[in-house]
């Protein structure tokens, strides 16, 4: 998955234009706060969707796979991912005092994400709380969506049944909530603890 790799992406470059003191130039402008990150949100969302369609055209030439069941929900998760590692991303850069310690700051969300989404084994392989735990994680709802987009069925379940069209997006409204909720708590940090002045390490 390409979001906890922009994550990274983006919290290293928010510390850098931090550190060079850019967003303290820039805030004596009249742009509004938000604008000051969108430049990093956009450009790591953008390469995000130009290699996310990428792989599915070399899926679907070389390997034969079908077009997503629910493209709309795929959309939709791919904009709730990029939202919610963008958001943790600004919310992670003010805990980091500075470039050289960018990544080992990021690297445990990065791995935390992968291994709770399943991306390195299979989730049924932890014991029922661990499963519980890892549905919890930023990248497992948006991992989830994306499976029950691609495939229409709903992998809440053991069986993982066919939903239909609207289904699809019934049964994917509890991992919306959890995306939502990763929004809010990356944004209450970046409140928080982001600093427009260069931190001291």
């Amino acid at each position: 998955m390409v979001f906890p790799f922009s994550y990274m992406t983006i919290s290293a470059s928010i510390v850098v234009r931090r550190e060079e003191r850019v967003y303290k130039r820039l805030r004596g402008s009249a742009l509004p706060t938000s604008a000051l990150f969108a430049g990093d949100v956009v450009h790591a969302t953008l390469i995000g969707a130009v290699q996310g369609a990428l792989i599915l055209a070399y899926a679907m030439a070389v390997t034969g796979a079908p077009l997503p069941r629910n493209i709309p929900l795929m959309l939709v998760a791919f904009l709730l991912g990029a939202a919610v590692f963008a958001a943790l991303a600004i919310g992670t850069a003010g805990l980091i005092p500075n470039y050289e310690v960018a990544q080992l700051v990021a690297l445990p969300v990065l791995f935390g994400s992968l291994l709770g989404a399943g991306m390195m084994f299979p989730l049924s392989v932890l014991p029922d709380w661990g499963q519980r735990v890892a549905e919890l994680l930023p990248l497992t709802p948006i991992v989830t969506m994306m499976r029950t987009a691609y495939l229409g069925r709903d992998f809440g379940h053991d069986a993982a049944p066919v939903v239909g069209f609207l289904e699809g997006f019934q049964v994917s409204a509890t991992g919306l909530g959890i995306g939502l909720l990763w929004i809010g708590v990356g944004l209450w940090s970046a409140r928080k603890y982001f600093r427009w002045d260069p931190r001291r390490s």
